[in-house]
């Protein structure tokens, strides 16, 4: 028995051991992948809509952090991390219909956003701040513990993002798109309050650090347009006249008429219509001297 006690403890020692150090490890690795980024004055943030719609390339000095699925929570985590340690000018930041959904409010609580959310999130998140309803606070320390102390790992950034799109034409999908943005349960998913609250958080940090935020919605299809939900129209043009009234700017594009050629799907842009449309938007933000 002390024979087998002795082993056990020798076992559990070096099993502790080497997830101690990895941990260790892993914290220089991210130290050390953090003092390598490069922020320039623009950032193009929020979530595929942006990322779609926005080619930072057409700009003069930008950056794209957008991911897919990306609710404002994220997003705000990801800013905050990001540029406590440069300077930033300007965010454009995507504010579209959906992304006041409720439906927001299920990335980090249900499966299979959630096992995604805590991968891109779990050395920018700061859950204390959330209600408890919005989490499984058991998968983020399974996500921590698997990216943090199994194995060196370098890919700790993958909550970056980027610019990304590609030349296809599939408009057909906007009933999908509705019920996936505008129902939970075959009933209507409601307001996220989280994701207004963050957006808010957002505003707040870039007022208290000097950026100028811009709030930009993408061009949709018209199919997928006339099919939004009434009480989400109505709740998204009460947030746009409130924020207005912060000086916040907001360049509404949702009903621009693009014709089909331009749609990757019904509510984002291909690669050919991110080209116009980030064109568009360098001259008018040029002539109303928002940007450089």
């Amino acid at each position: 028995m002390k024979a087998f006690l002795k082993r056990l403890f020798l076992f559990t020692l070096i099993l502790s051991s080497y997830l101690f150090i990895n941990y260790l490890v892993n914290k220089t690795i991210i130290s050390f992948q953090k003092s390598n980024l490069k922020i320039t004055n623009l950032i193009i943030a929020g979530d595929s809509h942006p990322q779609k719609s926005i080619n930072p390339n057409l700009f003069n000095s930008a950056i794209s952090i957008t991911q897919t699925a990306e609710p404002y929570i994220s997003t705000f985590w990801k800013l905050k991390y990001l540029i406590q340690d440069t300077i930033v000018d300007t965010l454009i930041l995507g504010f579209s219909h959906h992304n006041i959904s409720a439906f927001n409010d299920l990335k980090f609580k249900h499966k299979p956003w959630n096992t995604e959310m805590y991968n891109r999130t779990y050395i920018t998140q700061n859950f204390k701040l959330l209600n408890p309803e919005l989490y499984e606070i058991n998968e983020f320390y399974k996500t921590y513990f698997k990216n943090m102390c199994i194995y060196p790992n370098t890919e700790h950034f993958k909550f970056i993002g980027g610019y990304e799109n590609f030349n296809l034409n599939k408009i057909e999908d906007y009933n999908k798109a509705i019920k996936r943005h505008y129902l939970i349960n075959k009933k209507p998913a409601g307001i996220s309050i989280s994701s207004i609250a963050y957006l808010d958080s957002i505003a707040n940090f870039c007022t208290d650090n000097n950026i100028l935020l811009i709030l930009i919605s993408s061009p949709v299809h018209y199919e997928y347009s006339k099919r939004i939900p009434k009480y989400i129209v109505d709740r998204y043009e009460k947030e746009k006249n409130r924020l207005r009234q912060e000086d916040i700017q907001i360049w509404d594009f949702t009903n621009n008429k693009y014709s089909d050629e331009y749609f990757l799907n019904s509510d984002h842009l291909n690669a050919k219509g991110s080209l116009k449309f980030t064109t568009d938007l360098t001259k008018l933000l040029k002539q109303n001297k928002t940007i450089k």
